[in-house]
């Protein structure tokens, strides 16, 4: 088990790429991979069909709850789709950077 986490997040195309870039300025997360998704889905009672974007950003697990509230203030859905997934396993460099990227300017990692 790892202290990062994947965050996932669905949303229309036209805010995805500035939500994310938002989200790495502020470092609550590292990095965002974006990707066009089709989506079925019931909403108030009727069966949906639409386009999106699924964001899958990494962060750490201290930073998830953050990464939460600001994807509620900026998403303009009601509801939308915020999911965290712990790591279980990684690249050790990988998740090192991923620690490092979340962090706080100028806040050293645990240790």
């Amino acid at each position: 088990m790892t202290d990062v986490v994947e965050v996932i997040v669905t949303g229309p195309p036209e805010i995805m790429p500035g939500l994310a870039e938002g989200l790495v300025s502020d470092r609550l997360i590292a990095c965002a991979h974006l990707t066009p998704i089709d989506s079925t889905y019931r909403w108030q009672g009727s069966i949906e069909h639409g386009t999106e974007v699924r964001a899958a950003m990494h962060t750490t697990a201290a930073r998830a709850e953050a990464v939460k509230q600001h994807v509620r203030r900026a998403h303009p859905y009601e509801v939308p789709c915020i999911l965290v997934i712990p790591v279980l396993s990684g690249d050790s460099d990988y998740l090192a950077w991923v620690d490092q990227e979340s962090r706080p300017a100028g806040e050293s990692p645990l240790t």
